[in-house]
């Protein structure tokens, strides 16, 4: 039987890491193979940079609003 994780129990693990709220039952299982560790860095790397294009065009927002240029 094999442990791998799918892409939305991954992305659920990735949102819940970022929170800082994963279970310990949850954290385990993640780190249980490595096989695991291929669809959780993608998925991490995915959100990370979404985080930031929505960061980055949030200030471009406000810079914009403000009049600054």
């Amino acid at each position: 039987m094999s442990n791998r994780i799918t892409l939305w129990q991954a992305f659920k693990s990735v949102v819940s890491s970022f929170v800082g709220v994963q279970s310990k039952e949850n954290h385990e299982r993640d780190a249980m193979s490595d096989e695991n560790l291929v669809p959780i860095i993608a998925v991490g790397l995915v959100l990370a940079i979404l985080l930031h294009v929505f960061i980055y065009l949030v200030v471009k927002i406000i810079i914009w609003q403000s009049g600054a240029s």
